[in-house]
């Protein structure tokens, strides 16, 4: 789970260029580009037997935006507003 205070939610965002499995990844990798703190909290997690990710295919998948991620915000200009 994550939370943002509103402005870095708007920056971070307005910045994110993926729509799928990863764009959680994109928004961390934005937020520790930008200079925002991380916080990590525990949550108590239930996993779900019906779920659709698949081990193999969807961790070629996570590999594949990593790099993406990495080629899009290459050299993007760390601004706040």
């Amino acid at each position: 789970f994550k939370c943002f205070r509103h402005p870095a939610a708007r920056e971070l965002f307005g910045r994110q260029q993926l729509r799928g499995f990863s764009f959680d990844a994109e928004i961390i990798y934005l937020a520790q580009k930008l200079g925002y703190k991380i916080k990590e909290i525990p949550v108590n997690w239930v996993n779900s037997p019906h779920s659709k990710v698949g081990l193999i295919s969807d961790s070629v998948k996570m590999f594949f935006d990593l790099i993406r991620i990495k080629w899009l915000h290459r050299g993007a200009p760390p601004i706040k507003t």
